[in-house]
């Protein structure tokens, strides 16, 4: 019976081991996006808000991360809706509250010109 327990509990470590190196691989791959595939990078992001264990991931960070990589794929609302969920966890992020107002005028600027805020 003692045998069952011990294997139990390896078994157990084991899937929490790899569920940690997937994590990491996210939280490394959802804050290098620059440079690299952007798309990966949000869904990096998406897997590491959608983590059960908080310990392994600071969620205002990857919801910053995630904001910064749809303003690169020129998802301005999506964008904002992210950088908004960092001052509803972080009100005191200056970085998120400047974001909003300077994607909105790239949203501006997107209206009136009818030209790509931030080319692709």
């Amino acid at each position: 019976m003692r045998c069952w327990f011990f294997l139990v509990l390896a078994l157990a470590a084991c899937d929490d081991a790899s569920s940690n190196k997937q994590t990491d691989a996210d939280r490394d791959r959802c804050q290098q996006y620059n440079g690299g595939d952007v798309a990966s990078a949000v869904a990096a992001c998406t897997r590491l808000l959608q983590a059960d264990d908080v310990r392994l991931v600071r969620h205002v960070h990857a919801y910053n991360w995630r904001a910064q990589a749809f303003m690169e794929l020129n998802e301005w609302e999506r964008a904002k809706a992210d950088f908004r969920k960092v001052l509803e966890l972080d009100p005191s992020n200056t970085f998120a509250a400047q974001r909003i107002p300077y994607i909105e005028a790239l949203q501006e600027f997107e209206l009136h010109t009818g030209l790509p805020a931030m080319p692709k």
